[in-house]
């Protein structure tokens, strides 16, 4: 268990928030029929989905390793379940929060939005996230499953590993198209527990000249799937899984190997969260802009709204620092419990 911050991770977890945004906004500008001739448009949503979340969950899974968990030769059990509760709440407290805005803002401005959100899809959202606020539902169930777990052997780990495994990969196979998150979930179950094993070194993967053979193997396989999802095969789910997966996993090597920690990069990653839950209405609210002030050029509307998208969040994250309301926001839970502590 730890508590000092990794350099590295935060770094990955703002290149990660950077790629989400860009994905976003390419995504929903072809949802709304914006630049629907570019390439660049058809492409990029497409190319990001194929990690993004998958890498989110990821690093997830290693931070609640590294902060809650104590381990020694694969053996792993968690030590702090208050302080891990209590983060399981608070992802809750948030997902609702920003449930009740994003339903607000949509019914506000219901002739401006992609997709309308009516009072019984509202109320149906304890059991089906929707948006992207499904990854704060998400990330806390998952939370609170492993958490109810609470300790594994280094066997039973191996087992309940490849188990997940396959489930992600029979999941991806399948395509079942399934409305409840809690059952969507499985499909990320895997990288949530693939960061933890990169946690511990599960597999104990320690020969340098094995390691650099097998992720020059991941490069160009990962490279080779990609394209081949993104320009030819975008109804492959399995071949877009395994291309994911060995990004993910080259990623963490790179930057955890190499220890790399650029500092503009670990800033964004420090505000991650809070990007993520507000980058949403920046670029939403961006497109009608454009359609208004007819902004033709697609390289133009695309950086303006990745721009603000950006920034928006950023400014709001410092404002409420500044005043002193940012845990209530983000970690609502925790500022109840300290006051009542006090």
């Amino acid at each position: 268990m730890n508590a000092k911050r990794l350099e590295w991770v935060d770094c990955l977890k703002g290149i990660g928030i950077i790629f989400v945004l860009l994905g976003h906004v390419g995504g929903s500008f072809v949802k709304a029929g914006l630049y629907t001739n570019s390439m660049f448009m058809q492409i990029i949503g497409t190319t990001v989905s194929i990690f993004h979340m998958k890498l989110f969950f990821a690093i997830s899974g290693y931070t609640f390793c590294y902060a809650y968990c104590r381990h020694k030769e694969g053996n792993i059990e968690i030590v702090n379940f208050k302080r891990c509760f209590i983060q399981s709440v608070n992802f809750v407290m948030l997902y609702i929060l920003f449930d009740v805005i994003r339903f607000v803002m949509k019914t506000i401005f219901s002739s401006f939005v992609n997709e309308t959100m009516d009072l019984g899809m509202f109320l149906r959202t304890w059991y089906i996230a929707v948006d992207e606020t499904w990854y704060l539902y998400a990330i806390a169930l998952v939370y609170l499953v492993t958490m109810l777990i609470g300790r594994w052997d280094k066997a039973n780990w191996k087992v309940l590993f490849f188990v997940s495994l396959a489930v992600s990969l029979a999941y991806s196979l399948i395509d079942p198209q399934l409305e409840w998150t809690c059952l969507k979930v499985l499909q990320y179950y895997f990288y949530f527990l693939f960061g933890m094993a990169l946690c511990i070194n599960l597999f104990n993967i320690t020969s340098p000249k094995h390691v650099s053979y097998l992720r020059l193997f991941e490069a160009v396989a990962a490279c080779g799937g990609g394209i081949a999802y993104v320009m030819i095969f975008d109804d492959c789910n399995i071949l877009a899984w395994i291309s994911g997966f060995m990004i993910v996993d080259i990623l963490f090597f790179v930057f955890s190997s190499k220890n790399i920690g650029w500092s503009i990069f670990s800033k964004v990653g420090r505000h991650s969260l809070e990007l993520y839950v507000f980058h949403m209405f920046f670029v939403s609210g961006m497109r009608p802009i454009i359609k208004i002030l007819q902004i033709n050029n697609w390289i133009l509307g695309f950086s303006l709204t990745a721009l603000v998208g950006f920034t928006g969040p950023l400014l709001i994250s410092k404002g409420l620092n500044f005043l002193g309301l940012d845990k209530i926001v983000f970690r609502p839970f925790s500022y109840i419990l300290n006051r009542r502590n006090a």
